[in-house]
Formats: structure tokens, sequence, C-alpha cells
């Protein structure tokens, strides 16, 4: 082996080991997010079954039940519920929180835990 190749091994490796040690705890916190998000549908909404309103073009989305007093005994600073017209494809469906700070809620979820997903 040429002393490149000896130099450029460890060195790509430890490049790597870096690579991952920064970003694999971002996914993470963000996949955790996202599995909190997917509970909080599956407890808190109810999308009627045989639902034709999906590829509408104009439509407004009122058959979506949501249970808000059940959320609000979870945390009172629940304000709001955001969903897109196709929530699969965009990942936009989940509470919105307000407690008077405008920051509280960037990076921590439902419950108060650390996320930076918000």
């Amino acid at each position: 082996m040429s002393r490149k190749r000896k130099f450029l091994i460890p060195a790509a490796l430890v490049l790597i080991g870096v690579s991952l040690w920064n970003i694999l705890p971002d996914y993470l916190d963000k996949r955790a997010s996202s599995r909190t998000y997917e509970e909080l549908r599956e407890d808190y909404t109810e999308v009627p079954a045989g639902d034709d309103t999906e590829k509408k073009k104009d439509w407004w989305l009122t058959d979506v039940l949501i249970r808000f007093d059940e959320l609000k005994e979870q945390n009172s600073d629940i304000v709001a519920w955001i969903r897109s017209d196709d929530p699969e494809s965009t990942g936009i469906d989940y509470p919105v929180l307000y407690s008077g700070d405008n920051e509280k809620y960037l990076r921590r979820d439902l419950y108060g835990e650390e996320h930076i997903a918000g």
C-alpha cells in the first residue's frame, strides 16, 4: 500500500465518523418528533372513512374531527390544529401551541420535551 493510501483511508473513516456524529442526533430527534405527531394524530383526530374530498380542487376539509377538549387536558397551550390538503406528502398535520412566549415551543413538543422540530 502506498503512503498516500495509508493516510487517506483513516482520514476518510474519521471524516465519516465526524459527519455521522453531527448528523445522527438531528435525524433521530426529527424521527422522534414524527412519531410523537403520528401518535397525536391517531389519538386525537378522526377522518371519516370514504372521505372523497382528497383530490378536489375547491374544498375545505371540515370533516376531520379533532378532540380539542382531550388535547387541552394534555397541554392547555394548544390553540389550533394545522393540516394540509395532502398531509401524507407534506407532513403538515399537527397541533399548534402558543403560551404567550414566542420561543417556548420552537424547540419543544406538546409535552415540553426538547425536540429540534418543535
